[in-house]
């Protein structure tokens, strides 16, 4: 069993003294598309204009900093892909803070799906970035990153089983092949969207603590403020099958 993860807009930034070293493009899944991707990137960051410079990052103006950083990426102190994001998600996973056998479970099983890397495993370095997820043009985008990633994620997934924790966005830039199980979060039967994320966080830490390895274990097992209530089947054109498990929040 596989789990993927969305990233978050939140970024730590790599200090030397807990850097890891440096990218090493070679280890990311399609690489050669990431590099090319990259080049992209890098090249608007140079010749783009202030105002789609703040779009691509998400902000209102532009930090000369954060820029200098990402201009830089190629060469930037990186940590792991775990360690690196900050949003809800992982601060409620509280990584550092999980038993080391917890830890090595979430490192041979968690992949993040990033808006400019690709999928990479929870143990990969990288830099500190800045990618809207919602940006894209000719050249750059989430959809147009994975379209041209899926051959390469389908030769590393295969038929794995995969426990999908990610946001809406991810899900429809690549689905894998194998067996898949989503998590649907209701308060009062209602489903929840953007606060489903501090949800997704609480179950990955569940499930990192309990090491569970197995999707049909999954349902059964007791996670914090969750009940889960109901359960479907689909298919899909690319999935063998989508289980999804419908939780009600409790608190």
């Amino acid at each position: 069993m596989k789990i993927f993860f969305s990233p978050s807009e939140g970024k730590h930034k790599p200090h030397i003294q807990n850097a890891d070293q440096k990218l090493q493009l070679e280890s990311l899944i399609g690489y050669r598309i990431i590099q090319e991707f990259l080049k992209s990137y890098l090249e608007f960051l140079k010749q783009g204009d202030d105002f789609e410079i703040c779009k691509l990052f998400g902000s209102k103006k532009i930090d000369l900093d954060i820029l200098e950083l990402c201009t830089k990426i190629l060469d930037s102190e990186c940590m792991q892909a775990i360690r690196l994001y900050n949003g809800v998600a992982y601060d409620v996973l509280s990584f550092d803070h999980l038993e080391l056998s917890a830890q090595e479970f979430l490192y041979q099983r968690v992949y993040i799906f990033s808006n400019l890397f690709g999928a990479v495993s929870a143990r990969s370095v990288l830099p500190f970035y800045k990618f809207n997820q919602n940006y894209k043009n000719k050249n750059l985008g989430i959809s147009l990153l994975y379209s041209k990633l899926k051959e390469a994620l389908d030769e590393e997934f295969g038929q794995e089983d995969i426990l999908d924790l990610r946001a809406e966005i991810y899900i429809k830039s690549y689905e894998s092949r194998g067996r898949v199980l989503r998590p649907v979060f209701l308060k009062n039967g209602k489903k929840l969207s953007h606060f489903a994320k501090y949800y997704r966080g609480v179950m990955l830490r569940s499930i990192a603590k309990a090491q569970i390895d197995d999707l049909d274990l999954i349902e059964g097992m007791a996670i914090k403020d969750l009940k889960c209530i109901d359960r479907s089947i689909k298919k899909s054109k690319n999935a063998s099958e989508i289980i999804e498990l419908y939780y009600e929040i409790l608190n």
